[in-house]
């Protein structure tokens, strides 16, 4: 399941709505909540920064991923520093959001990892440890008996 949560800023009420959705297998979203903020609480936490416009936001009902949080307090920030004209709503996508916060680390080979980079060498290599014998595991027939002689007894 994936979520969508729509923020809208309401100046004549003085709220920020934010609506939680949730996409199923099907094309149209359920709405799964809707949480309301006066717009009054979350400015000082906006002057303050993104950590205090998260814990402004978060509730034991209202408590999205980490990244996804972040991604919903920068839109409220960047709502709060633009006009009505400008937009007055905005979509964070909880898949972007996680996407967006996973950054790529580029590593470089270690000294061993050359000799299995190195197609020359992979033969010698497994060659190396895989040990020629061909003694192979014998069996006696009594060891291929189902019941060994101490089962005999068992009764059915």
């Amino acid at each position: 399941m994936q979520y969508q949560y729509r923020i809208k800023r309401d100046d004549e009420k003085k709220l920020f709505v934010i609506s939680e959705l949730a996409f199923n297998s099907e094309e149209t979203p359920a709405l799964t909540g809707e949480f309301t903020f006066r717009s009054g609480d979350l400015e000082g936490a906006v002057r303050q920064g993104e950590d205090k416009v998260i814990a402004a936001l978060r509730s034991t009902r209202f408590y999205p991923p980490a990244e996804t949080i972040r991604a919903i307090a920068g839109q409220i920030i960047a709502l709060y520093g633009q006009n009505s004209e400008q937009g007055d709503e905005s979509i964070v996508d909880e898949m972007g959001a996680a996407a967006s916060a996973v950054k790529p680390q580029i590593s470089k080979p270690e000294a061993d990892d050359d000799k299995i980079l190195d197609d020359d060498d992979d033969d010698t290599i497994i060659d190396d440890e895989i040990d020629d014998d061909d003694d192979g595991l014998k069996l006696d027939d009594d060891d291929l008996s189902p019941l060994d002689d101490e089962d005999e007894d068992i009764e059915e």
